[in-house]
């Protein structure tokens, strides 16, 4: 079995390699994507040799569809060096396994053709279809951005016609089989009208993925969880940065992967989940 690990990265290199070298193993391929607003130099200086960067760099905002056009020139790349990988897993550059990869495969092996992707069914009175309903612009200057969309939705008559039958909305972050990853990128070139509906559509990147797949040949072979520990007990726009405080929670768990760390404010919480790492992978090698 061959897999392949899309990262996407925006901050701290050291942080990222450290990442890249953890996740080290046979049966995956790292691809590493580099927002276009960061210099890749001092990422090339720390990430090791055998990463791929992605090549097609987006200048990568929050809530934009920038995240999605991302993520799909990311899958063509991947598809485009190897069309036959078995799956392909999407994390951020401050994530961190809690599984050691060659357990992660062994996982993925008993799963053949299966998607792992958070998501719930938004119905019309949810408030989260306002995103849809309403048109919505991003632009840089986040209080011009904040005036103009509180325009558009006083002149708007909020009847925005979804493209799919059914409003899915799920976590931006997901493993999908390869012939699924296929399919998506081959239905956002035959449908260009969905890029342009997501374009006015905010945080688009939860709501693209899910709604293609659930209303595709793969919807039967979903499972609703992807199987990534985030924090959102803050109630902030993003998850709270996990710490040294969190350790007993996060090797409790079943998931394989956690975020976000951030290593300016707490390394220490890396180097227990690599000793974790370390002892999984000895009492592995211990049952053989």
């Amino acid at each position: 079995m061959k897999c392949a690990i899309l990262i996407q990265a925006h901050r701290n290199p050291q942080q990222v390699a450290r990442l890249c070298r953890v996740l080290r193993d046979p049966s995956f391929d790292i691809f590493l994507g580099i927002d276009l607003k960061c210099d890749t130099g001092p990422f090339r200086e720390v990430i090791p040799q055998e990463v791929h960067f992605i090549k097609r760099r987006i200048d990568v905002r929050w809530g934009d569809f920038s995240q999605v056009r991302a993520t799909l020139n990311g899958l063509e790349e991947i598809l485009g060096h190897n069309p036959s990988y078995d799956f392909i897993l999407f994390i951020s550059g401050q994530d961190y396994p809690l599984l050691p990869p060659s357990h992660i495969a062994e996982i993925l092996a008993h799963h053949p053709g299966t998607q792992f992707m958070c998501y719930s069914h938004i119905k019309q009175d949810d408030p989260a279809c306002d995103r849809i309903r309403f048109p919505h612009i991003h632009w840089s200057n986040r209080t011009l951005t904040r005036m103009m969309n509180r325009m558009l939705r006083f002149f708007s008559t909020g009847n925005r016609t979804y493209p799919f039958p059914t409003v899915y909305k799920g976590s931006s972050w997901w493993t999908l089989s390869g012939s699924c990853a296929r399919y998506v990128v081959e239905y956002s070139h035959t449908h260009p009208e969905l890029e342009k509906f997501f374009r006015r559509t905010h945080c688009s990147d939860e709501f693209f993925f899910q709604s293609i797949i659930l209303a595709s040949p793969f919807a039967g072979n979903v499972i609703p969880n992807n199987f990534r520990y985030v924090d959102w007990s803050n109630h902030q726009p993003n998850p709270r940065t996990l710490t040294e405080t969190d350790y007993d929670r996060l090797i409790g768990s079943d998931c394989w992967f956690a975020r976000k760390f951030d290593t300016e404010q707490d390394s220490r919480i890396l180097d227990l989940l690599d000793a974790h790492l370390i002892q999984l992978a000895r009492t592995a090698i211990r049952n053989e």
